[in-house]
């Protein structure tokens, strides 16, 4: 008889942790940063606004306070900025970025359009993507949610 083998694919996907300021989402956007960087040591990236997580995340993942490039602004130079962090590791496998509308804008037309680039993005680079998004889940447009594999609302 055939025996065919299949190799673990891992679906690559964007995941959001939705709620209001201050309902614990950035300490389990920690807690999930951490778990990967445990699984996968070197593969992870944190991106933050603020240097707020120095001591939290594990020396495991990358960490990076996107204000050091103070001209990443929107999230076509945010998206742009994640194409060159690619671009120049191919090693990474999952990167969580906190706060991404304190990052790019409250523009929910827009940060939409931005989750579906996400999703192609993460097809075409085996990469995953996790964002903390400070709002409630209902501001969250339909299409957006449509592409999101794990949203974990909070609050």
């Amino acid at each position: 008889s055939l025996k065919i083998l299949t190799k673990d694919v891992r679906m690559n996907m964007v995941n959001l942790i939705v709620g209001p300021k201050g309902c614990g989402k950035t300490k389990k956007f920690i807690e999930l940063t951490n778990n990967a960087a445990a699984e996968n040591p070197n593969c992870v990236v944190c991106i933050e606004k603020g240097s707020i997580s120095t001591f939290s995340v594990s020396y495991n993942a990358r960490l990076i306070d996107i204000d050091e490039f103070d001209k990443i602004n929107t999230y076509g130079e945010f998206y742009a900025f994640l194409c060159g962090l690619i671009s120049g590791n191919y090693d990474i496998h999952e990167i969580f970025i906190d706060a991404v509308l304190r990052i790019c804008g409250r523009n929910m037309e827009e940060f939409c359009r931005f989750v579906i680039e996400l999703d192609k993005f993460s097809k075409a680079h085996n990469v995953n993507f996790t964002l903390t998004v400070s709002c409630n889940r209902d501001d969250i447009p339909g299409d957006a949610l449509e592409i999101v594999k794990d949203l974990v609302v909070l609050g």
